[in-house]
């Protein structure tokens, strides 16, 4: 292997060598969190053919909660216990649901990070740190309270509240 001006030879070809040298010398893994974001996240969001209200959301996602948390570190030293505490930090202000939408983002970000080895390991373990989903109790009326809904409604809403009711309908 030749050396030309002091890096490997292989650093100045392209495309099928050029991925394994930028490994090799590790030059990879000074990628920060803001910029894998902007770059290689985007291609590979429009690679998957994302809907563009997916995209929003996963950038509206980024820009209030993630980057602000995560955007200035390198991906490869993001860890576990550092997701672990912004998990602890959002638990009270985000609705369960918000939380796992926030979990599964992040864990398929690491997922194409990892396939770009961009870090060794994905610091979003399951186990650790996958917020629950709180079931919400819904409320519901009373057999009695429909019959004076519906007793009390005007004649022409009668029929299609009783069909609501019958039906289930919400």
């Amino acid at each position: 292997m030749q050396v030309k001006e002091g890096r490997p030879a292989c650093a100045s070809r392209k495309n099928e060598l050029g991925e394994r040298c930028v490994q090799r010398s590790g030059k990879g893994k000074g990628v920060t969190f803001g910029a894998f974001t902007s770059g290689l996240w985007q291609i590979y969001l429009e690679n998957r053919k994302v809907k563009p209200s997916t995209a929003y959301s996963y950038q509206s996602m980024l820009t209030r909660y993630l980057l602000p948390e995560f955007g200035e570190n390198r991906l490869d030293q993001v860890t576990t216990a550092a997701i672990t505490r912004f998990f602890s930090r959002v638990q009270r202000a985000l609705s369960a649901k918000y939380r796992l939408n926030l979990y599964a983002l992040l864990r398929v970000m690491f997922e194409v990070a990892s396939e770009y080895d961009l870090v060794g390991v994905n610091p979003v373990r399951r186990k650790l740190r996958r917020p629950q989903g709180g079931a919400r109790k819904k409320l519901a009326l009373t057999p009695a309270q429909l019959r004076e809904i519906i007793d009390n409604a005007k004649e022409e809403y009668r029929a299609l509240l009783l069909t609501a009711a019958i039906t289930g309908l919400r």
